[in-house]
């Protein structure tokens, strides 16, 4: 009979922090927790195939149940292939790829093109949509919802994977999701804490974005080759165009925070900026340093409110620009 031991979730990064200390970090949910170097080693080897107890280290059977006990409770274990986090959202994991040599040289011609390619194909595409607009024909342009969403949802996570892949990241899983029980999407967890090059990083963050842009531009110009789908290809430009101001919004999780905070050089600069707008002794002592304390906290109260107003008004644009074309 096969019995299933602990298993730890795939979506943990290890990193030593000091001479005695391992920090765990939960790619997906960004909880963190610290463990002495032999504790991590152990949870390490927990894969749902070993008994815990049969692994090697010092630690009594006592011991063990009680770090068990401790690490089923963080929520460090992968109780079912499905991961449930709070308000409402699923994850679903459908591929696992391997970093192999075929995939990092795939993704390193793929994410070259595209970023080569996005911005041009842009702007050539909004002058040829300039030149031959009057030619286009709305009928039937409702067909560019699903002509611009499920190829734009689709290759904005495969260039993700290929950028991480090319540029030395590690990916660890692709699935679909499930948000607040009913917006669903696809997702990748993407490990570049091992990407040195902070401009590697940044990359990956845009790589998506990228895409977004180059089908927006793609479309663009099929529109004006294909008048007679004119409105289609226009529906479909724009909500790639929508897609990519979303994802560059400066909200949690987003692309355009993980590309600021990279570029300021501040981890998780969204949860920062919350906490200083929450916590009234974090403004207090940034009030201390003069000027650039202050600048400090009215950053972060922009940034708090931003997460606010956009969101509301790219919903108010998209029902705008449908209703328009429609």
């Amino acid at each position: 009979m096969n019995r299933k031991y602990p298993k730890i979730s795939k979506n943990l990064h290890f990193r030593r922090t000091g001479t005695n200390t391992v920090e765990i970090v939960d790619i997906l949910s960004e909880k963190k927790w610290s463990l002495n170097v032999e504790a991590a080693r152990f949870v390490h080897k927990l894969d749902g195939k070993t008994n815990p107890y049969t692994i090697p280290s010092r630690f009594s059977k006592e011991q063990i149940d009680v770090l068990l006990r401790e690490l089923s409770k963080r929520g460090m274990f992968q109780k079912s292939n499905i991961l449930r986090l709070p308000k409402g959202t699923f994850f679903i994991p459908l591929w696992e790829p391997k970093m192999t040599n075929a995939l990092r040289l795939t993704g390193f011609f793929w994410n070259v093109a595209i970023s080569a390619l996005c911005l041009p194909l842009l702007l050539i595409g909004l002058l040829t949509f300039l030149l031959h607009f009057w030619e286009f024909k709305f009928t039937g342009a409702i067909g560019g919802l699903p002509l611009g969403l499920i190829p734009g949802i689709i290759l904005y996570e495969i260039s993700r994977v290929f950028a991480a892949a090319a540029l030395g990241a590690d990916v660890r899983q692709m699935g679909v999701t499930l948000q607040y029980f009913v917006l669903p999407g696809f997702y990748t967890v993407i490990d570049d804490k091992e990407v040195q090059n902070r401009l590697h990083r940044i990359r990956i963050h845009a790589a998506g974005v990228e895409t977004d842009l180059f089908l927006a531009g793609l479309f663009l110009i099929l529109g004006a080759f294909l008048p007679n789908a004119g409105g289609m290809f226009l529906l479909a430009a724009a909500l790639n165009g929508f897609l990519a101001l979303m994802h560059l919004m400066l909200l949690p999780n987003s692309d355009g925070a993980a590309i600021l905070s990279e570029i300021l050089g501040t981890e998780n600069i969204i949860a920062k900026a919350q906490e200083i707008v929450r916590n009234k002794e974090m403004r207090t002592a940034l009030m201390a340093k003069g000027i650039h304390g202050a600048v400090g906290i009215g950053i972060s109260y922009v940034l708090f409110g931003l997460q606010i107003i956009f969101p509301i008004l790219l919903i108010l644009n998209i029902l705008e620009v449908i209703a328009w074309i429609v």
